[in-house]
């Protein structure tokens, strides 16, 4: 029978293995492999906060895009309103046609 499943028969993994074993952080092969699935699961809970952060931030900034654009088109109404109020109907009336 094989000491180690399939899934740790890599190179890469192996060195890893040895390491953990050269340095002292694990005593056998149990503790290595059990050591290496641990900084493999914290590798990809790493990668899915970053990806998190990153999705957070880009709804940040898109709300604050949103916000900016609320305000403008509000802006733009009370222009609007104003002209209203002043007699220039025909003025506004071109101006919805242009956007």
């Amino acid at each position: 029978m094989n000491a180690l499943s399939d899934d740790y028969m890599d190179y890469s993994v192996l060195e890893q293995f040895i390491r953990y074993l050269q340095a002292g952080r694990a005593y056998n092969l149990k503790e290595a492999t059990n050591l290496y699935e641990e900084e493999q699961h914290r590798g990809r809970l790493e990668t899915i906060q970053k990806a998190t952060l990153e999705a957070t931030t880009n709804i940040a900034d898109s709300s604050e895009r949103t916000a900016q654009t609320a305000k403008e088109n509000s802006e733009t109404l009370q222009d609007i309103e104003k002209l209203l109020r002043k007699g220039n109907k025909k003025f506004v009336a071109n101006l919805l046609k242009i956007k």
